[in-house]
C-alpha cells in the first residue's frame, strides 16, 4: 500500500533508492559491489537503531556460508566510498555487536520524485513510474503527441539498454594496472595466490592489442605494500587500475574486484566472483572478460580466444611458472638460476605448458652455450603456434648466439604482431637494430618498450644503453640514474656507468660503479659483513689510488687476467681498444668471436672499438659476422 513515500532515502549529498539498491551522490551514480549497497540500505532503514551482525548476514547474504571478514571488508568498501564523496563517519562500529548508520535520514513523499539521469554505468535503465495523482491533462489533442513522445523516449532508453551492455567511458581507457589482490583473512605467509591471479590476469589482459598492461615486474613488489591504488596508478602511469581482495571460506574463495579509473578516482566498474577453492582459471576467465567488457574494447576473435583460453590447467605448474617469472626478472645471477628450477619443475608437473619452455628458454639464452633454447623454443610453437614470447625469445637466441640478423628481426616483428605491447620484443628488437648501426630505428623501439613500463629498471638502463651506444653520453647517464633511482642495486645500469666513466675517463665514478656492479653480480656470493667490508675497503683503497691517476692503470685491475674464456676474451678486447692498444684488441676480438662470446654482437655498436674502425682486420671480422662495415 502507498504511504505516500517513495523507496528514495536522502542523507548529506546522497540519494539511495532502497528497493532498486541503487546510490548517487551529487546526482551520479555511486559504483559498489551490490552485497555492499544491501548492506547500506539495511543500515539505512534501521538508522539510529544498532543492527547485529546476525540481523545484517539473514537480511543481506539471506543464509549463504559467509565469515566475519566478508562483511568487515564490506563495511570497509562502505566507509572509503561515503569517505571519498565527503560523507565521512556515518557508519560507527559497535564492539561485539554490530552497527549503527548516525547520519539524518530524509525520506523522499513521492510527489518530489523527479525522473533521475544517469550515465550509462550500469545495464540497467530506471524507468520511473508516473503517479496517478498528477494534474490530469485536459486536452485529448495534446495527450496523443505527449504519450507518442513517451513512447520514443522508453524505445531510445531501450535501444540504448540493449546496445550498451557495458559502462559507457568519457576518454578511452589505453593503460592498465592490474595490482596483486588483497587477502584477507588467515594467508599464510608465504601464500602468494594474490600475486598469482594478478599476474593469471596480467598475461590474459595483455592480449589485447589496444591496452597497454604493465606487467607482473612492474607490480610484483607490491604484493603486501599499502597504500593508495590512485597514488600506484599515477606512479605507473596508467590511466586505470584493477584492485581486488580475496578470502576463503571453508572450501570456496570470493574475490571482489573493483576497475578504478586514475584520473578522476570513480569507479568504472566492479565485481563480485564465488567458486570452489581450486577453481581459479574460472575467476581469471571471468573477470578478463567482465575487465575487457568494462573498458569498452571491441575484441578481435582471437583476443576473445585469449582472454577465455588456458596455457595450462594445472595450478601447481602455473605457480611454479609464475615464481619463475619473478626470479627471472630481478635480472641477477642468482635470481636466473632460481628461475630455471622453477621452469624445470613446472614442465615436470605439466609437459603441455608452453609458457614454460618459454621461461626455461629464457634463462638458457643467457649462456655462453645456449643450444638447448631452440629445442625449447620449437616445443613451446608446436603447443602454442601464436605464442608471441616464444618468437621473441628465438629472436633474441638468433641475434646473439645465430648472428642471423634478418631471421631475428622477422621474429621478433613476429612477436610485436601478435603481442604489440610486449615490451620485451620492442627492447630486443632494439638491441638488434643497435647492433646494425639502425640507431634511429633503435631509439624508437627502446622508447616504445619503456612505455609500456615506465617504471621498469631494465628497459630504462637500456634506454640509457642505447643513447650510449649514440656517443650521447649525459643522456645515457641521465637514464641509468632513473633506472637506479628505482632500483639502487641494478647491476646492468651500474655497467652502463662504468662505460660511461671510463669513456669520459672519469676514474673517480668508474671505480665507484666498478665496486657496486662487482657487489651486485654476486662475484663474491654468500658473504659475510666483514668479507664485504673488506672489499668495500678495497674498493675505496682504488678510488684513492687512481683519482688523479691514470685510466691505463685503473684498466690494468679490469682485465681478465689468468681466464681463458671467449667472454674474458671479448672482455680483453674492449679494454685494450679503449686504451688504442689495437694489434692485442684485435687478437683478443678474434679469440671472442672464435668462441662466441655472448657480447661480442656488439663490436660495431660500442664506442670502446672506436680507435679499430679503420683497421682492415676489424672490417674482416664484421664481414664474417654479417654485419654493415663502417
Amino acid at each position: 500500500m502507498n504511504n505516500g513515500y517513495s523507496s528514495l532515502r536522502e542523507f548529506g549529498r546522497c540519494r539511495l533508492d532502497v528497493k532498486k539498491k541503487v546510490l548517487w551522490a551529487n546526482g551520479e551514480t555511486v559504483q559498489l559491489p551490490l552485497k555492499a549497497v544491501e548492506l547500506l540500505c539495511v543500515l539505512v532503514n534501521n538508522h539510529g537503531a544498532v543492527v547485529t551482525k546476525e540481523e545484517i548476514w539473514h537480511s543481506v547474504w539471506n543464509d549463504s556460508f559467509v565469515e566475519e571478514t566478508n562483511l568487515t571488508h564490506n563495511i570497509y568498501v562502505l566507509r572509503k566510498a561515503l569517505k571519498d564523496i565527503g560523507e565521512d563517519q556515518l557508519i560507527k562500529t559497535i564492539p561485539r555487536r554490530g552497527y549503527r548508520f548516525t547520519g539524518e535520514i530524509r525520506e523522499i513523499p513521492v510527489d518530489d520524485v523527479i525522473i533521475e539521469r544517469h550515465a550509462l554505468t550500469r545495464t540497467t535503465i530506471e524507468v520511473e513510474d508516473l503517479t496517478a495523482n498528477k494534474t490530469e491533462i485536459k486536452r485529448s489533442r495534446l495527450a496523443l503527441p505527449i504519450l507518442a513522445g513517451a513512447s520514443a523516449l522508453i524505445a531510445i532508453v531501450a535501444a540504448i539498454a540493449w546496445t550498451f551492455e557495458r559502462p559507457a567511458l568519457r576518454t578511452p581507457i589505453k593503460s592498465l594496472a592490474v595490482l596483486p589482490l588483497k587477502n584477507v583473512g588467515a594467508a599464510q605467509p608465504d601464500d602468494h595466490s594474490g600475486l598469482g591471479m594478478a599476474d593469471a590476469l596480467i598475461t590474459r589482459l595483455g592480449n589485447i592489442k589496444s591496452l597497454m598492461v604493465r606487467p607482473t615486474s612492474s607490480i610484483a613488489q607490491l604484493e603486501n605494500a599499502e597504500g593508495d591504488s590512485l597514488e600506484v596508478g599515477r606512479k605507473l602511469k596508467v590511466d586505470s587500475v584493477l584492485e581486488g581482495t580475496m578470502y576463503r571460506v571453508g572450501d570456496r574463495i570470493r574475490v571482489n574486484m573493483r576497475l578504478i579509473g586514475v584520473a578522476d578516482g570513480k569507479t568504472i566498474w566492479s565485481g563480485e566472483f564465488e567458486r570452489v577453492a581450486g577453481d581459479e582459471f574460472a575467476f581469471e576467465k571471468e573477470i578478463s572478460l567482465k575487465a575487457a567488457d568494462a573498458l569498452a574494447l571491441n575484441l578481435t576473435s582471437a583476443e576473445q580466444t585469449a582472454l577465455s583460453g588456458d596455457h595450462t590447467r594445472n595450478a601447481d605448474a602455473y605457480d611454479l611458472y609464475l615464481k619463475g617469472r619473478y626470479a627471472w626478472s630481478k635480472r641477477s645471477w642468482q635470481g636466473i638460476d632460481e628461475a630455471e628450477k622453477y621452469f624445470r619443475a613446472a614442465i615436470e608437473k605439466d609437459p603441455d605448458f608452453a609458457l614454460a619452455y618459454v621461461g626455461l628458454a629464457d634463462r638458457i639464452v643467457m649462456e655462453t652455450n645456449a643450444t638447448e633454447t631452440r629445442g625449447l623454443v620449437e616445443r613451446a610453437l608446436e603447443l602454442d603456434p601464436n605464442l608471441a614470447e616464444a618468437y621473441a625469445t628465438r629472436g633474441f637466441y638468433e641475434t646473439f648466439h645465430g648472428w642471423h640478423w634478418v631471421d631475428a628481426e622477422r621474429d621478433l616483428q613476429n612477436a610485436i604482431r601478435l603481442k604489440p605491447n610486449y615490451g620485451t620484443a620492442h627492447q630486443w628488437l632494439a638491441i638488434l637494430f643497435e647492433i646494425e648501426g639502425r640507431n634511429d630505428e633503435a631509439l624508437a623501439e627502446m622508447e616504445k618498450a619503456v612505455a609500456t613500463d615506465p617504471t621498469s629498471p631494465n628497459f630504462l638502463a637500456d634506454l640509457g644503453q642505447t643513447y650510449y651506444f649514440r656517443r650521447d653520453y649525459d643522456k645515457a647517464r641521465e637514464y641509468c640514474l632513473k633506472a637506479l633511482e628505482i632500483d639502487p642495486d641494478f647491476k646492468f645500469a651500474h655497467d652502463y656507468l662504468l662505460n660511461i666513466s671510463l669513456v669520459a675517463d672519469d676514474l673517480g665514478s668508474a671505480v665507484d660503479e666498478w665496486k657496486v656492479s662487482a657487489i651486485a653480480s654476486e662475484i663474491f656470493p654468500n658473504i659475510s659483513e666483514q668479507q664485504q667490508r673488506q672489499i668495500e675497503n678495497k674498493f675505496a683503497g682504488l678510488q684513492i689510488q687512481y683519482k688523479n691517476g691514470s685510466r691505463e692503470d685503473f684498466v690494468e685491475h679490469l682485465m681478465a687476467k689468468g681466464i681463458n674464456t671467449s667472454a674474458a676474451a671479448f672482455n680483453d678486447a674492449r679494454l685494450l681498444a679503449l686504451l688504442g692498444n689495437r694489434t692485442s684488441a684485435l687478437d683478443e676480438l678474434e679469440k671472442g668471436v672464435d668462441g662466441n662470446a655472448f657480447g661480442v654482437v656488439f663490436l660495431r655498436a660500442d664506442p670502446f672499438f672506436d680507435s679499430l674502425r679503420n683497421e682492415p682486420r676489424y672490417q674482416a671480422i664484421l664481414k664474417r659476422m654479417n654485419l654493415p662495415t663502417v
